[in-house]
């Protein structure tokens, strides 16, 4: 996808942008638009996460270790988040988790939110 700066045919004269672009046989197109989210969100390449609801969004490790640190703080007490060795556990059990799925989908792919809780 290219943006304005990076297509200068899409600007009039006056710098303005507005012009719209012209096709091959001379006719006129209107300008290019950005991927809607949910195509964007299923492009090849990362690994991806089927929510409840349906929706589709980036795999993000950090939530994993948000919800391991809340099962370690409901079993252990709320002083175990400024314990040392619960960040370490939580960092290692993150990192588990992540490299099970980046050995799954070297080339990226889309897994259902069950799937990463079963892993965890």
């Amino acid at each position: 996808m290219q943006t304005d700066s990076q297509d200068d045919s899409r600007t009039s004269a006056t710098g303005t942008g507005s012009t719209p672009e012209t096709d091959t046989a001379g006719g006129m197109q209107p300008p290019r638009q950005p991927l809607p989210p949910t195509i964007a969100a299923t492009a090849p390449g990362d690994i991806k996460v089927i929510k409840r609801n349906g929706a589709v969004a980036p795999y993000n490790d950090d939530k994993i270790a948000v919800a391991l640190t809340k099962a370690f703080l409901a079993v252990e007490g709320g002083t175990a988040a400024a314990s040392s060795r619960i960040r370490e556990l939580v960092g290692e059990f993150t990192n588990q988790v992540t490299n099970t799925f980046r050995r799954r989908f070297p080339s990226g792919g889309t897994i259902h939110i069950e799937e990463i809780q079963d892993q965890v």
